[in-house]
């Protein structure tokens, strides 16, 4: 569609919001002359590059960037005459020949062009967190769960300041230079990742860096949930932690923790009845553990969104360190109370959030997670990681897995009983291999073996994971 010379009609440029003040969010002068300026025969890629199809507000002008992008990327210019005759083999007739030679008059100073792109930028934002308010506004008209919603306002706000952060590419010699520092850090002992408190597999890993997925898998009873949450505790000596314990109450990790850091049998902490030497060593522990920063949350079946904001809640207090999920396949995906949901791709989604909440928050997450059964029908029924369940996803996604296996769950006369291989199956920036623990079964706890008697049990040094 045509407009006069010099008239810029809002029916060239498609579909507009209406309603209210809402006009106020588009600036289509702008985006009128950000066309005219790509029409000047010179490819402006790198003025360009923070402006995408969907910031321009009209029709015609997400369909013409679109073209003109396209175009630019087999290093061919565009001109009226061009992009007219680009968007005529897409079919796109928002406007035409004539509207883009007015575009093209108006395109006549390239120094204004950046406060242009970001007058564009900004209104496209700001739409975006209207879009979000009405979104927002229909959900407390719904009936659904307040929680729910709450989770999904609270993504959908996160999400557009996440789409709006993006770096570009970085030149090496400059990436080198801001790494040196850290780089020296590293080799003068002063960096390393969070400990886990357990001396070997410190070593072996380097400790859990920030941004970093860490798988814990195993068979059940093979103490998954007891090594996530000591090297949780050991961590929230320090630092924040945030666990999400969607199988067991959080009375029961208290049970757990207590038992393990007083060295008192789990079955004495819950059934009562401790000797007055128990008694002693229980308020011992109650005092180391009563100090640490570390906080449960035992709500069954949780989605993706609900952790993410309720760790970020806590993150707008504290900085977090760590994040603990116990465990994956008994999350919720967002979709599956919808009919027809696939489980697979729901725990691929919930794994893709998994890896994005850890780089979000700059600190390691540890998920825990099943193994499929079908391993206990092998001779050697050491976990491999094609024995995880639901979704190869999960093994893309980890930055670490590691797999705990013990000999004693399949023969209780082994002669490695009392003791813990942790196979780490997966180390994206180092080596693979297996650590050695002791375990400890009436405290339901793991400690560090000594490197000399490791595979005699009882002459196993062990300290707990989360004193030393």
């Amino acid at each position: 569609m045509a407009g006069e010379a010099g008239e810029v009609r809002e029916d060239d440029r498609g579909q507009v919001p209406q309603r209210g003040d809402r006009m106020n969010l588009v600036s289509l002068p702008s985006e009128q002359i950000v066309i005219g300026c790509c029409l000047q025969g010179q490819i402006l890629l790198d003025r360009m590059e923070s402006l995408r199809p969907e910031h321009f507000a009209g029709e015609a002008h997400r369909e013409a960037y679109t073209a003109i992008l396209s175009s630019w990327s087999q290093g061919n210019p565009v001109d009226a005459i061009s992009l007219d005759n680009l968007l005529q083999a897409r079919n796109c007739t928002a406007a035409d020949l004539t509207y883009w030679v007015q575009c093209f008059e108006t395109g006549y100073s390239l120094a204004m062009l950046p406060s242009h792109v970001a007058s564009i930028r900004d209104k496209a934002q700001r739409r975006a967190l209207l879009a979000a308010a009405d979104q927002i506004a229909a959900m407390a008209h719904d009936g659904g769960e307040i929680s729910e919603h709450l989770a999904s306002a609270s993504a959908l706000v996160g999400g557009l300041a996440e789409s709006e952060i993006r770096k570009g590419p970085r030149p090496l010699a400059e990436v080198l230079l801001d790494h040196m520092p850290e780089m020296g850090e590293r080799w003068t002992g002063r960096k390393d990742g969070l400990r886990t408190g357990f001396a070997d597999l410190d070593t072996k890993l380097g400790g859990l860096r920030p941004g970093n997925l860490v798988l814990i898998a195993a068979r059940p009873a093979m103490g998954k949930t007891a090594l996530a949450m000591q090297i949780a505790a050991r961590v929230a000596a320090d630092g924040v932690v945030v666990a999400f314990s969607q199988e067991m109450a959080d009375t029961e990790l208290a049970d757990r923790l207590l038992a393990a850091a007083g060295r008192i049998p789990l079955s004495t902490i819950v059934s009562g009845g401790l000797s007055s030497d128990e008694h002693e060593r229980f308020s011992a522990a109650l005092g180391r553990l009563k100090p640490l920063r570390l906080y449960i949350d035992d709500q069954p079946a949780q989605r993706i969104t609900e952790i993410r904001a309720k760790v970020l809640k806590i993150r707008r207090r504290h900085p977090v360190a760590l994040v603990v999920v116990d465990y994956l396949q008994l999350m919720s995906g967002d979709d599956s109370r919808k009919s027809g949901a696939n489980r697979n791709a729901e725990i691929e989604h919930i794994s893709r959030g998994l890896k994005a909440l850890a780089k979000e928050l700059a600190c390691p997450v540890i998920a825990l997670s099943q193994l499929n059964r079908e391993l206990e029908k092998r001779p050697n029924k050491r976990p491999i990681l094609s024995d995880l369940r639901d979704s190869g996803a999960i093994e893309q996604d980890a930055d670490i897995v590691l797999m705990i296996y013990r000999d004693e769950i399949y023969s209780p006369d082994s002669p490695d009983k009392g003791t813990a291989e942790v196979l780490i199956r997966k180390h994206r920036q180092g080596r693979t291999g297996t650590v050695r623990l002791a375990w400890h079964g009436e405290f339901t706890s793991f400690g560090n073996c000594s490197q000399q008697d490791s595979r005699q049990p009882e002459r196993t040094t062990c300290r707990r994971g989360f004193d030393d």
